[in-house]
């Protein structure tokens, strides 16, 4: 049998909910009975980061800076154009 709230994994408790709905009510049963949202347990590990770990850190710092040379050479390759076609038409 599913859980009655998510309906994606087995219900483990006696009411139809699996543990992590059944965590969950409790949760949301405390914050109502005093007023206040409540961080669920372990929410704030000293020294953890507030931010989510990106794991292609590395990755996007490589296209970033592969990005970057691209359009400096683009750039480049605009003023030479140009520097010829200026050339060009003095010859002419």
């Amino acid at each position: 049998m599913q859980c009655i709230d998510c309906r994606n994994r087995p219900a483990t408790t006696p009411d139809g909910r699996c543990r992590v709905c059944s965590v969950a009510e409790a949760q949301m049963s405390l914050e109502d009975a005093r007023g206040v949202a409540v961080a669920p347990p372990g929410a704030h590990h000293p020294g953890a980061s507030r931010w989510m770990y990106r794991p292609l850190g590395g990755l996007a710092t490589a296209l970033t800076v592969l990005l970057s040379v691209c359009v400096a050479v683009d750039l480049l390759s605009l003023f030479a154009g140009f520097r010829i076609r200026g050339l060009m038409t003095d010859v002419r």
